[in-house]
């Protein structure tokens, strides 16, 4: 629901160098366990991550909010 949110489109599908994208569904792979791709993202890589957070418009993401995406 975050990635949606934020970028518009399922984390099934992370946007390369995007860094809403990245905070959200990391950028390097550690592992899977069963079916599940385990992420994480470096440390040299979380400024930048944290500042697009930083700069999200939350009244933005509010009034372009449609809940139907979610399904």
């Amino acid at each position: 629901m975050l990635h949606i949110l934020l970028t518009g489109i399922s984390a099934n599908y992370p946007i390369e160098g995007n860094k809403l994208s990245e905070a959200i569904v990391g950028t390097n792979v550690f592992g899977t366990i069963y079916d599940d791709i385990i992420k994480y993202t470096e440390k040299d890589k979380l400024l930048k991550i944290c500042n697009a957070m930083e700069n999200v418009n939350l009244k933005e993401l509010e009034e372009k909010f449609d809940p139907k995406v979610l399904k």
